[in-house]
Protein backbone atom coordinates (compact mmCIF):
# COMPACT_ATOMS: atom_id res chain seq x y z
CA UNK A 1 0.00 0.00 0.00
CA UNK A 2 2.96 2.27 0.30
CA UNK A 3 4.27 3.97 -2.66
CA UNK A 4 8.02 3.76 -3.29
CA UNK A 5 10.79 6.44 -2.40
CA UNK A 6 12.70 6.45 -6.05
CA UNK A 7 16.09 7.98 -3.71
CA UNK A 8 16.05 5.05 -1.30
CA UNK A 9 14.20 1.75 -3.15
CA UNK A 10 12.16 1.76 0.40
CA UNK A 11 8.45 1.99 0.88
CA UNK A 12 7.78 5.16 1.85
CA UNK A 13 6.16 4.32 5.30
CA UNK A 14 3.87 7.03 6.75
CA UNK A 15 3.18 8.97 3.69
CA UNK A 16 -0.01 10.49 3.22
CA UNK A 17 -0.51 8.26 0.04
CA UNK A 18 0.26 5.21 2.25
CA UNK A 19 -2.26 6.18 4.66
CA UNK A 20 -5.05 7.41 1.68
CA UNK A 21 -4.96 4.31 0.49
CA UNK A 22 -5.24 2.24 3.38
CA UNK A 23 -8.07 4.07 4.50
CA UNK A 24 -9.51 3.44 1.03
CA UNK A 25 -9.10 -0.26 1.14
CA UNK A 26 -10.18 -0.22 4.80
CA UNK A 27 -13.82 1.08 3.09
CA UNK A 28 -13.72 -1.65 0.09
CA UNK A 29 -13.42 -4.40 2.64
CA UNK A 30 -15.88 -3.02 5.19
CA UNK A 31 -17.98 -1.66 2.58
CA UNK A 32 -17.96 -4.09 -0.48
CA UNK A 33 -17.14 -7.14 0.58
CA UNK A 34 -17.83 -7.39 4.49
CA UNK A 35 -14.33 -8.39 4.77
CA UNK A 36 -12.01 -7.47 7.85
CA UNK A 37 -8.85 -5.09 6.44
CA UNK A 38 -5.17 -5.08 7.67
CA UNK A 39 -3.21 -2.17 7.89
CA UNK A 40 0.21 -0.13 9.21
CA UNK A 41 0.40 1.38 12.79
CA UNK A 42 2.56 2.76 15.15
CA UNK A 43 5.59 2.50 12.84
CA UNK A 44 8.09 4.74 10.56
CA UNK A 45 10.83 5.18 8.20
CA UNK A 46 13.23 6.76 11.00
CA UNK A 47 16.37 4.84 12.30
CA UNK A 48 15.59 6.06 15.76
CA UNK A 49 12.79 6.46 18.17
CA UNK A 50 13.12 10.40 17.88
CA UNK A 51 10.83 13.09 16.56
CA UNK A 52 10.31 11.11 13.20
CA UNK A 53 9.43 8.15 14.49
CA UNK A 54 7.10 9.39 16.83
CA UNK A 55 5.27 12.03 14.43
CA UNK A 56 4.95 8.96 11.63
CA UNK A 57 3.98 6.39 14.10
CA UNK A 58 1.62 8.38 15.98
CA UNK A 59 -0.46 9.99 12.91
CA UNK A 60 -0.60 6.03 11.44
CA UNK A 61 -2.04 4.90 14.48
CA UNK A 62 -5.00 7.86 14.56
CA UNK A 63 -5.23 6.99 10.34
CA UNK A 64 -6.32 2.97 11.75
CA UNK A 65 -8.32 4.71 14.13
CA UNK A 66 -10.25 6.38 11.59
CA UNK A 67 -10.23 3.99 8.70
CA UNK A 68 -11.28 1.90 11.25
CA UNK A 69 -8.92 -0.71 10.31
CA UNK A 70 -9.27 -4.36 12.42
CA UNK A 71 -6.15 -5.82 12.25
CA UNK A 72 -3.37 -2.95 12.97
CA UNK A 73 0.08 -4.38 12.35
CA UNK A 74 3.78 -3.01 12.68
CA UNK A 75 3.55 -0.99 16.13
CA UNK A 76 7.31 -0.15 17.09
CA UNK A 77 8.48 -1.15 13.58
CA UNK A 78 11.54 1.53 12.07
CA UNK A 79 13.54 1.74 9.17
CA UNK A 80 10.76 0.67 7.04
CA UNK A 81 10.16 -2.75 8.93
CA UNK A 82 13.46 -3.57 9.02
CA UNK A 83 14.42 -2.98 12.71
CA UNK A 84 12.59 -2.83 15.65
CA UNK A 85 12.15 -0.24 19.32
CA UNK A 86 11.20 -1.15 22.42
CA UNK A 87 10.99 2.67 23.13
CA UNK A 88 8.93 3.17 20.30
CA UNK A 89 6.63 0.29 21.06
CA UNK A 90 6.04 1.26 25.24
CA UNK A 91 5.37 5.19 23.27
CA UNK A 92 3.02 4.15 21.16
CA UNK A 93 1.12 2.24 23.92
CA UNK A 94 0.37 5.46 25.08
CA UNK A 95 -0.74 7.00 21.25
CA UNK A 96 -2.78 4.21 20.93
CA UNK A 97 -4.80 4.63 24.34
CA UNK A 98 -5.23 8.08 23.72
CA UNK A 99 -6.61 7.15 19.93
CA UNK A 100 -8.91 4.59 21.54
CA UNK A 101 -10.24 7.11 23.81
CA UNK A 102 -11.11 9.67 21.77
CA UNK A 103 -12.86 7.21 19.26
CA UNK A 104 -15.25 6.93 21.80
CA UNK A 105 -16.50 10.09 20.97
CA UNK A 106 -18.46 12.66 23.27
CA UNK A 107 -20.65 10.44 25.54
CA UNK A 108 -24.24 12.72 25.97
CA UNK A 109 -26.53 11.60 28.11
CA UNK A 110 -27.89 13.18 31.45
CA UNK A 111 -25.09 12.02 33.55
CA UNK A 112 -22.18 13.16 31.27
CA UNK A 113 -24.23 16.31 30.59
CA UNK A 114 -24.45 16.99 33.88
CA UNK A 115 -27.79 18.42 33.78
CA UNK A 116 -28.15 18.36 37.49
CA UNK A 117 -24.94 20.06 38.75
CA UNK A 118 -25.83 22.87 36.25
CA UNK A 119 -29.18 23.04 38.31
CA UNK A 120 -27.64 22.82 41.82
CA UNK A 121 -24.60 25.06 41.00
CA UNK A 122 -27.06 27.87 39.09
CA UNK A 123 -25.50 30.95 37.64
CA UNK A 124 -22.32 32.70 39.75
CA UNK A 125 -21.55 29.55 40.64
CA UNK A 126 -18.76 26.97 40.53
CA UNK A 127 -18.18 23.13 39.88
CA UNK A 128 -15.08 22.30 41.53
CA UNK A 129 -16.64 21.28 45.03
CA UNK A 130 -20.18 19.81 43.43
CA UNK A 131 -20.70 16.06 43.59
CA UNK A 132 -20.62 15.58 40.04
CA UNK A 133 -17.31 16.66 39.52
CA UNK A 134 -16.09 14.76 42.57
CA UNK A 135 -17.43 11.72 41.03
CA UNK A 136 -16.56 12.42 37.45
CA UNK A 137 -12.81 14.32 37.31
CA UNK A 138 -10.99 11.11 37.31
CA UNK A 139 -13.07 9.98 34.07
CA UNK A 140 -11.06 11.68 31.87
CA UNK A 141 -8.01 9.71 29.71
CA UNK A 142 -4.99 9.48 32.53
CA UNK A 143 -1.23 9.14 30.35
CA UNK A 144 1.27 7.28 31.73
CA UNK A 145 4.28 8.40 30.00
CA UNK A 146 3.03 12.46 28.73
CA UNK A 147 3.97 15.43 31.67
CA UNK A 148 1.28 17.43 32.03
CA UNK A 149 3.26 18.89 35.08
CA UNK A 150 4.53 22.63 35.07
CA UNK A 151 8.04 23.40 33.91
CA UNK A 152 9.55 24.15 37.28
CA UNK A 153 7.74 20.47 38.40
CA UNK A 154 9.12 18.70 35.73
CA UNK A 155 12.71 20.05 36.21
CA UNK A 156 12.40 19.35 40.06
CA UNK A 157 11.50 15.48 39.01
CA UNK A 158 14.49 15.15 37.00
CA UNK A 159 13.78 16.28 33.49
CA UNK A 160 13.33 13.53 31.50
CA UNK A 161 12.46 13.55 28.28
CA UNK A 162 9.50 11.22 27.30
CA UNK A 163 12.05 9.27 25.77
CA UNK A 164 13.78 8.88 28.98
CA UNK A 165 10.79 8.08 30.96
CA UNK A 166 9.71 5.06 28.44
CA UNK A 167 13.26 3.35 28.95
CA UNK A 168 12.45 3.72 32.34
CA UNK A 169 9.04 2.01 31.95
CA UNK A 170 10.65 -0.98 29.83
CA UNK A 171 13.06 -1.90 32.32
CA UNK A 172 10.41 -2.06 34.98
CA UNK A 173 8.19 -4.20 32.31
CA UNK A 174 11.15 -6.52 31.75
CA UNK A 175 12.56 -6.55 35.54
CA UNK A 176 8.43 -7.22 37.34
CA UNK A 177 6.25 -8.44 34.04
CA UNK A 178 4.91 -11.64 35.10
CA UNK A 179 2.98 -13.00 31.16
CA UNK A 180 -0.86 -14.23 32.11
CA UNK A 181 -1.03 -18.21 31.57
CA UNK A 182 -3.52 -19.49 28.75
CA UNK A 183 -6.93 -21.16 30.65
CA UNK A 184 -7.35 -25.14 30.36
CA UNK A 185 -9.95 -24.14 28.02
CA UNK A 186 -8.24 -21.83 26.15
CA UNK A 187 -5.10 -23.97 25.82
CA UNK A 188 -7.52 -26.68 24.73
CA UNK A 189 -8.84 -24.70 22.15
CA UNK A 190 -5.75 -23.56 20.52
CA UNK A 191 -4.72 -27.09 20.31
CA UNK A 192 -7.53 -28.51 18.74
CA UNK A 193 -7.50 -25.66 16.18
CA UNK A 194 -3.65 -26.87 15.32
CA UNK A 195 -4.88 -30.74 14.97
CA UNK A 196 -7.49 -29.71 12.31
CA UNK A 197 -5.04 -27.98 10.57
CA UNK A 198 -2.35 -30.30 11.12
CA UNK A 199 -5.22 -33.06 9.83
CA UNK A 200 -5.91 -31.03 6.83
CA UNK A 201 -2.40 -30.65 5.54
CA UNK A 202 -1.61 -34.27 6.25
CA UNK A 203 -4.64 -35.35 4.19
Amino acid sequence: MSPMDMQSMQPTYSAPEAMMTQAGLCQIGRCLYQLPTWGFGGCSASKLADEQAVNEASTYIMMAGWAGTNLVHDVGYLEFGLTYSFDLLVMCDEFIGQVRRMMEGIRVDRENLAVESIKRVGPGGHFLSDDHTLDHFRDNWQPDLTDRRTYQDWKTRGAKSMGQRAREKIKIIKESHQPQTLSPDVDAAIESVLKRAKDRLGS
